[in-house]
């Protein structure tokens, strides 16, 4: 059992990383990724780049598919300090299929130009691999009465991954009310005293991520009791 508190959860939030955790930046850029994520719940997936230049903003990036085509390129040509950071989504298709046939796995080459006009160069890597999906064990999906002073997460996984997100949103305001990014091997969570109200209903979503980035998610509901 992992249990947070305040500080506690920022450490291993710092510690261990997110789902981009094993992806490396070249070139120039500071960080460059692409990865799949799969929502087990809504049933689809798509494909997400995120690219940090470096401490210069750029005018232009691009990127080239294994196959040669270009897949996106943006310009920012009439600013003085240019755009530095970027998460680009597809389109959520339900067929895996049909999102790696736009969007082949493989090698993806990155090019950009600053304000200053340095050039920058990369390639990240897609797997075509998923991970296994997490079962939500408690709080039970739909469960009600939850005591909010005492909530104890737990799933079930298959082997194989490199960390597991867990997040917890109140439906209402849509406000997350706690991330954390866990080891692999971790299957429970105990969400830290004062971080759930009374009376409320969240969503649970529950990440296993594979070491390349690729991630699946699932989701449930769980309502806190109103005088615990």
């Amino acid at each position: 059992m992992i249990a947070l508190g305040g500080r506690g959860l920022l450490l291993l939030l710092a510690l261990c990383g997110g789902p981009l955790a094993a992806a490396q930046a070249d070139g120039g850029f500071e960080h460059l990724a692409i990865r799949l994520e799969r929502n087990m719940t809504d049933h689809d997936v798509e494909i997400v780049f995120e690219v940090t230049g470096g401490e210069r903003g750029l005018k232009s990036l691009k990127a080239v598919a294994p196959d040669g085509r270009t897949v996106f390129d943006l310009q920012s040509p009439q600013t003085a300090l240019g755009l530095r950071s970027f998460r680009i989504e597809s389109p959520e298709p339900k067929a895996l299929e049909a999102l790696l046939k736009d969007y082949p796995a493989g090698e993806y080459r990155f090019s950009a130009v600053s304000v200053s006009g340095e050039a920058l160069s990369g390639s990240a890597l897609l797997a075509p691999a998923l991970p296994t999906a997490a079962t939500v064990i408690s709080p039970q999906p739909g469960a009600s009465q939850v005591d909010p002073r005492s909530v104890q997460i737990r799933w079930g996984a298959g082997g194989g991954r490199a960390s597991c997100i867990v997040s917890i949103e109140d439906e209402a305001s849509g406000r997350t009310v706690l991330q954390a990014t866990l080891p692999g091997s971790a299957t429970s969570l105990a969400v830290p005293e004062r971080t759930l109200g009374a009376g409320t209903r969240y969503k649970l979503a529950i990440g296993t991520v594979a070491e390349g980035g690729n991630a699946s998610y699932v989701e449930s509901t769980f309502a806190t009791a109103r005088r615990p």
